[in-house]
């Protein structure tokens, strides 16, 4: 079964697991965008090799479990296995396009706004309007990441709100677990430390995939599926492996691939045309043939 699986072990008595009996547990609870159209990710509570654990299945989706925190009942340390079967070659954490990280876990911190760089601030109160919602000031996730090397530090690509610390990459996508141990306080002063040198309250724990900026091979395949004929057209296609969206190492196929069509439809126009030629010429000679009969 295709998916990310993660299994949370929290460093705190007071916070409840993630997955525990087969089932998911409160407090934790999903959060999807305001008047969402995107179909939601999937998460189910599962068995798998012998330890509890959540399988997260994102297919053009979002949705993050949250797990809001009271004041002072903050871990210091996140303990967690991970595994991941497929990879999805098309992410890119640096731009809008390619941000979609398959599993992250993160944690929000309620940052003075008094430490939030004056436009940044002006538009997270926007968002804040906006959505009728307290959004975190500062998020730190760590994420699983593709190309990414382990131990970058990177801004999310639609808000340096959140940052993300890539502690695995597609090397490590081969269905193995890895176990993770990350001193929270480290961590938000590597991300954070320009606008803070204490750590924050911590205000919620929250784990997520999305696939919702990208779309995968399958789901490129059935879209094409349903347009192969349009008003009488025939549509082509042709597969690059290992491309993403930005064709990235891949310019020169594609390039290649494209040539090769324009020369095949250029060709096949002319022919088209010389024939066309050919029946007017002989039409005309049938008749001069006529005339020179009477």
């Amino acid at each position: 079964m295709p998916g990310s699986v993660l299994s949370l072990l929290l460093a705190a008595a007071t916070l409840a697991p993630l997955v525990q009996g087969g089932a998911l547990q409160p407090p934790w609870r999903l959060v999807t965008l305001p008047k969402q159209t995107l179909p939601v990710t999937r998460y189910t509570a599962e068995v798998v090799d012998g330890r509890e654990a959540l399988r997260i299945e994102a297919r053009g989706s979002y949705g993050n479990l949250v797990h809001e925190l009271p004041p002072g009942e903050a871990p210091k340390t996140l303990r967690w296995a991970w595994r991941i079967t497929q990879p999805n070659p098309a992410i890119d954490l640096r731009t809008k396009a390619g941000d979609d990280v398959p599993v992250r876990v993160c944690a929000s911190f309620d940052l003075p706004l008094d430490r939030v760089p004056f436009v940044e601030r002006q538009l997270l109160r926007l968002a804040r309007a906006k959505t009728g919602e307290q959004l975190p000031a500062a998020t730190l996730c760590w994420v699983w990441g593709h190309a990414e090397a382990p131990g970058a530090l990177l801004p999310n690509a639609y808000t340096r709100r959140v940052r993300y610390v890539v502690l695995r990459n597609a090397q490590h996508a081969s269905g193995r677990w890895f176990e993770e141990s990350r001193d929270i306080a480290a961590d938000f002063q590597r991300a954070f430390g320009d606008e803070s040198a204490t750590l924050p309250p911590l205000t919620a724990l929250i784990v997520a995939g999305d696939a919702d900026s990208i779309a995968s091979p399958e789901d490129v395949e059935r879209a094409l599926s349903k347009v192969r004929v349009q008003k009488g057209h025939k549509v082509e296609r042709a597969k690059i492996k290992g491309a993403n969206h930005f064709y990235v190492d891949k310019r020169e196929e594609l390039l290649g691939v494209c040539e090769e069509y324009l020369v095949r439809r250029l060709d096949e126009a002319e022919n088209r045309l010389r024939l066309e030629a050919g029946e007017s010429i002989d039409a005309d000679v049938v008749e001069d043939d006529d005339d020179f009969e009477e």
